[in-house]
């Protein structure tokens, strides 16, 4: 006890050794994040010195520091807290809060000139206002919840045709007692366009909500989604918080086989002439009977039909379609998927 007694009054190796314990809980936290029976014993007493040696270290140095310097040493500790929350939990102010930090931080400029500079008592109403900023903040930060909150789901076909819609949705869980307004946004590559790209919605306590868009793709492979992801903000909304959720998914785009089907389909029903396909004739020499038609001056008399000329009382002569072997297409993939090895 009196070492941690004597600890405290030297600011700087309190300070040191305060930020330090922080990273050893960062480090628990990164390695038994996913049991939490064995990180909260390990990381309980580390997380309480480090924060009660960095926390008294920042009062002592604010207190000690006025005029231009306590000015500076007070943004100096705030965008160090937001950086820490940020970057350890992925909570960031949002504009109300911005918003409201503008007024002291107006009123710290107009404290800053001469007249009020050398007045140290200029700055209480400044240390007031932050401070019930501070608390205000403080207590709004507590309202956000956690990432069990919260689950998501994904419901996707493993096949999509190229330049075509395909039909994504999201299921998102809310297990928190109260309403959550959030913001959701799927993790699709830049490849699946997604439409619409971001959902905002106010999801009530215990319910779930169904999202659906439609991704397209321009050119095929197989696009990859690892993960969903969720911005939610505090009570107040004075802050945001930002979570992701594995639920990976593949989707493999192929050419699009839906247009050669309705080609198939055109073709059985005689309906070719829908997409511009003519049958043009071919008048030949050969033995497959085409028509009978008029006869002409120019016109073979060996192919003059004397039965129908008798009956009709006008010549008539006979057409022989070419008859010719039909003409085959072969159309071979040569993709970059189509390029691996069998076997």
């Amino acid at each position: 006890m009196q070492f941690l007694l004597a600890l405290l009054r030297h600011q700087l190796l309190a300070a040191v050794l305060g930020l330090a314990l922080l990273i050893v809980v960062r480090w628990l936290y990164v390695r038994y994040a996913e049991r939490p029976k064995l990180f909260w014993p390990l990381a309980a007493l580390p997380l309480c010195l480090g924060l009660m040696l960095t926390g008294n270290a920042i009062v002592a140095l604010v207190v000690a520091s006025e005029g231009v310097l306590g000015f500076f040493v007070r943004v100096g500790v705030v965008l160090v807290a937001l950086g820490a929350l940020a970057y350890w939990l992925r909570i960031f102010p949002h504009r109300p809060l911005v918003y409201l930090a503008l007024a002291p931080a107006g009123l710290s400029l107009i404290l800053m000139l001469p007249r009020f500079a050398l007045d140290t008592t200029a700055w209480y109403p400044l240390l007031l206002v932050d401070g019930l900023l501070a608390l205000v903040a403080a207590i709004d930060l507590f309202s956000l919840p956690r990432r069990k909150s919260f689950s998501v789901e994904r419901e996707t076909g493993r096949v999509a045709s190229l330049g075509q819609t395909h039909p994504v949705t999201l299921m998102i869980s809310n297990y928190s007692r109260s309403a959550r307004f959030v913001w959701v946004r799927d993790g699709a590559p830049p490849e699946l366009h997604a439409t619409p790209d971001e959902f905002q919605l106010a999801l009530a306590a215990h319910s779930r909500a169904l999202l659906s868009y439609q991704a397209h793709s321009s050119r095929r492979g197989a696009f990859t989604l690892p993960s969903a992801h969720l911005r939610v903000r505090s009570r107040w909304g004075l802050w945001q918080r930002f979570f992701d959720y594995e639920v990976a998914s593949t989707i493999h785009v192929y050419p699009d086989m839906k247009q050669v089907s309705e080609y198939a389909l055109l073709a059985r029903t005689n309906r070719l002439s829908l997409l511009g396909v003519r049958r043009t004739r071919k008048i030949g020499q050969d033995n497959e009977f085409e028509r009978l038609r008029d006869y002409t001056l120019d016109d073979n008399y060996k192919h003059i039909d004397w039965r129908t000329t008798a009956r009709r009382q006008k010549l008539t002569v006979k057409d022989f379609q070419a008859n010719q072997s039909q003409r085959l297409i072969f159309m071979l993939d040569c993709g970059r998927m189509m390029t691996n090895l069998a076997g």
